[in-house]
């Protein structure tokens, strides 16, 4: 359809141009279609080095529990002071095991985890869990899924060790204290029969409310003292089942894309830079 001087509407001068530039860019790739498909094979070439050549590598998680007092208590009105245990402190020290695992010198980390263990183990992670702040994750990845559930074993035995003494003051002192909850339930019981006795009821009674109070915490306390280790295993890493890396699909997919693209884009440089080449070269003659 033409106007009224005889011209070519303006959409069809677009479309053509459009048409030719889609028709020049198809013609250089298909000119440089060597250079892309060496640049690609290259990539995936490398990219499958890489999968058959780097060894596996595993990841799981195990998590510790950091076991607080259920209440503050003090005895004859002086509180009790007790060694802390926090989940931080557990994490650090964890964490500092990553760093000798990463440092040059290996005999202190020989001690604790092996040799044997220590050549496979790639890292050791803690965090604390924001849902539950009492729960440390740890996370251990290795080249090798067998050694992941030893070395957690080994881990939670060293932060044991670590706080043993600790732990056991709290026991010894607990224990005291269930002791002395005792006897004072035993003098209160003592008062209260005499109480009744003179028949006192209303002191005898409120002496009773005194038992019952004391009878709950002693036995909230010491079922947490039997149960109490400090630190505990919650869940023990899993086994993987397949390694985190390398990843054969994804790795090779990403270079056959990627070298698709650098070789689309080294065409269009190539073909950019010899056109400019051209044309200087024109304007020297």
């Amino acid at each position: 359809m033409e106007n009224s001087k005889g011209r070519k509407p303006f959409y069809q001068d677009t479309c053509a141009e459009d048409e030719l530039d889609l028709y020049e860019l198809l013609m250089v790739l298909k000119k440089r279609f060597r250079l892309i498909l060496v640049t690609t094979g290259l990539l995936l070439l490398g990219a499958i080095f890489y999968v058959i050549f780097t060894p596996p590598k595993y990841k799981s998680y195990g998590f510790l529990k950091v076991q607080n007092l259920p209440i503050s208590f003090s005895e004859n009105g002086v509180p009790i002071t007790l060694p802390l245990i926090s989940p931080l402190t557990v994490k650090e020290l964890i964490n500092y095991l990553n760093e000798l695992l990463n440092s040059p010198n290996k005999e202190e980390i020989e001690k604790i985890l092996g040799r044997s263990l220590i050549e496979k183990i790639i890292s050791i992670e803690a965090w604390i869990e924001r849902k539950n702040p009492q729960l440390v994750k740890v996370e251990i990845k290795s080249t090798d899924a067998d050694v992941i559930g030893e070395t957690f074993s080994r881990v939670y035995s060293y932060v044991y060790k670590h706080f043993e003494k600790d732990i056991k003051n709290i026991k010894e002192t607990l224990g005291d204290y269930l002791t002395s909850l005792k006897n004072q339930i035993g003098e209160l019981k003592k008062l209260k029969a005499k109480l009744l006795k003179e028949e006192k009821y209303g002191e005898a009674m409120k002496v009773s409310g005194e038992i019952a109070d004391l009878l709950e915490r002693y036995y909230a306390l010491k079922l947490f003292w039997e149960n109490y280790k400090g630190i505990e295993v919650v869940l023990k890493p899993p086994k993987p089942l397949e390694p985190y890396a390398p990843k054969p699909v994804l790795t090779i997919a990403v270079a056959l894309f990627s070298g698709l693209f650098l070789g689309v884009f080294l065409a269009f440089l190539k073909e950019w830079w010899e056109e400019n080449k051209r044309r200087h070269q024109g304007r020297d003659f």
